[in-house]
């Protein structure tokens, strides 16, 4: 199965084209960078096609993040998807961009926090942990001040996220040496693990009809507020 998968929640998202059949992998991250994805999203697109030398119409199936994340950012990686999946008759899979961030520590023993900066003082968070093989939800996800995340955590957990740059100090002062932090260079969710998130809820038939489909927002955006 061909997957393109598009990231556009943070400024760390990107593009990625997956074939689990041959293994094949094309991947594209802006890496932070204030480009807006609207000027840049169709060329990372065709970039990663063209690395495969895949066109559009080889792709079996789309892949997009549902939020939280840039209220921006999410429209436009949404309603690009929804165009090419409308032009091209195939499926689309949403995954929650704090899920897929998680996704990016398999197995391993501590739990996982993804932690996005959510300005006005807070951030969109949520907790994960393995068990059994699966990633499953220990605290749900929502917007929290960090005051209000840091009195969910009581055991080793790995911080991930752009909301490390903010907060990255407050939470090793309130845990200590349960806190641990994930490198700079994995401040976004990776579009290659949400490429392969996709692939396993495509063959689950795990669709999403973005007819009816609203982003996880969690709160209404500044033009909503001041209308």
């Amino acid at each position: 199965m061909k997957i393109l998968a598009v990231d556009t929640a943070t400024l760390y998202g990107g593009v990625a084209v997956y074939d689990d059949e041959e293994g094949s992998l094309s991947e594209h991250r802006v890496g932070g960078q204030t480009r807006q994805f609207s000027e840049s999203l169709m060329e990372m697109i065709d970039l990663c096609l063209k690395n495969l030398s895949f066109s559009i119409k080889d792709i079996d199936c789309f892949a997009v993040t549902s939020g939280p994340g840039s209220f921006t950012g999410l429209r436009v990686g949404l309603s690009t998807v929804k165009g090419l999946a409308f032009a091209t008759s195939k499926p689309v899979v949403t995954v929650s961009t704090l899920f897929n961030h998680a996704m990016m520590f398999p197995f391993i023993d501590d739990d996982i926090c993804p932690v996005l900066d959510a300005r006005k003082k807070e951030v969109y968070s949520a907790i994960y942990r393995w068990n059994d093989g699966s990633l499953i939800t220990v605290l749900e996800e929502g917007v929290f001040s960090i005051e209000e995340l840091l009195r969910s955590i009581d055991r080793k957990t790995v911080f991930i996220g752009d909301g490390i740059k903010v907060y990255g100090d407050r939470v090793h002062d309130a845990l200590k040496d349960n806190a641990r932090f994930a490198p700079a260079s994995m401040y976004g969710g990776l579009p290659s693990t949400l490429a392969r998130i996709a692939i396993q809820k495509a063959r689950n038939n795990e669709f999403t009809d973005l007819s009816t489909f609203s982003p996880k927002y969690f709160r209404r955006s500044e033009a909503e507020l001041k209308s």
